[in-house]
C-alpha cells in the first residue's frame, strides 16, 4: 500500500508518558502526529464530537483538543464477576493548533517518541509518532474514514432483513428503552437470567460476528453493543442496580 500521509506518525514511550481525558477511566496513545492522535479508550468517543486531552511526562504537560474522525469497538475485556468492559479505538484530528502549539507538540514527540509507525498501517489519521527514543520522524496519514468507505455493498455477505430491522429499532430507541427492556428481561430478573440474556444478545449482535456488514450498520452495531455492555455491567453490580432501580429518570439516557 502506498503511503499518502502528510505527516509521520510515532508511538510514545508509555513508561514516560501518561494520557488523561475527562470522564474516561482508561486512555492509551497508540500513535501520534502533529496532525492527530490514535487512542484506545474505555469509553466510546462520538464521531464529530471534540474532546480535550492532556499528555504528561515528568513535570511537563501539554493540552490538546481534537475532533473524532472515526471510532469503533476494538475488543471486550472480561473482568471480575464476568462484567465485560468494551474497549474502543478512535482517531482524532487536532483542532485550533497554533504555531506555538505545534512547536510544543513536536518537541514533546521528539523527547518521548519510541519508533516511527509503518506508513502502510491501517489506522491512519495524520502524522503519528511512537514516543521513546530520540530520533525525530514525520509521516503522512489518510483519513481513516476513506478506508472505511471503500467496501462495496455488493460484496457484503448476507445479513437477514430481520436482523437489519432489529438493529435499526435498537439504534433508534436504545437510549430511552432502559436496561431491562434492552436486555429483554423483567425488572425482577435474577443475575443468571440477566447473564443468559446478555450472552444471547452478544452472540447475535457482537460486531466481530458480522465482519463484512456495511460501515453504516457496523457503526450502529458498535453503539448498540456498547449500551448492552453498559446495561449488563450495571445490572450485575448489586449497588449500581439498586441505584438504577431507585431513580427511574436515570433510565432515560440523553
Amino acid at each position: 500500500m502506498q503511503d499518502n500521509r502528510r505527516h509521520k506518525r510515532f508511538t510514545l514511550n508509555v513508561t514516560e508518558v501518561n494520557t488523561r481525558m475527562v470522564l474516561v477511566a482508561e486512555v492509551k496513545v497508540i500513535d501520534i502526529s502533529v496532525g492527530g492522535i490514535l487512542l484506545k479508550t474505555s469509553r466510546r468517543l462520538n464521531i464529530g464530537s471534540e474532546y480535550a486531552l492532556k499528555l504528561g511526562a515528568k513535570n511537563r504537560v501539554i493540552s490538546l483538543r481534537g475532533g473524532v474522525i472515526w471510532s469503533s469497538l476494538s475488543e471486550s475485556r472480561a473482568g471480575v464477576n464476568g462484567v465485560v468492559t468494551p474497549i474502543y479505538r478512535a482517531g482524532l484530528k487536532f483542532k485550533n493548533m497554533s504555531t506555538e502549539s505545534i512547536t510544543e507538540l513536536l518537541n514533546f514527540i521528539e523527547l518521548h517518541k519510541k519508533e516511527e509507525v509503518d506508513g502502510t498501517s491501517g489506522d491512519r489519521l495524520n502524522i503519528r509518532f511512537h514516543i521513546d527514543s530520540r530520533r525525530p520522524v514525520i509521516d503522512e496519514n489518510e483519513n481513516k474514514q476513506k478506508d472505511a468507505n471503500r467496501a462495496s455493498d455488493e460484496s457484503l455477505p448476507f445479513i437477514s432483513r430481520e436482523l437489519i430491522d432489529k438493529l435499526e429499532y435498537l439504534y433508534k430507541w436504545h437510549k430511552t428503552m432502559g436496561y431491562y427492556k434492552l436486555l429483554c428481561v423483567k425488572e425482577w430478573a435474577t443475575d443468571e437470567q440477566i447473564k443468559r440474556a446478555f450472552h444471547t444478545m452478544a452472540r447475535e449482535l457482537h460486531p466481530d460476528k458480522h465482519p463484512g456488514i456495511s460501515q453504516d450498520l457496523k457503526q450502529k452495531m458498535n453503539v448498540i453493543f456498547a449500551y448492552i455492555n453498559e446495561a449488563y455491567s450495571t445490572l450485575m453490580n448489586p449497588l449500581k442496580r439498586k441505584e438504577y432501580d431507585r431513580i427511574p429518570v436515570s433510565r432515560i439516557r440523553r
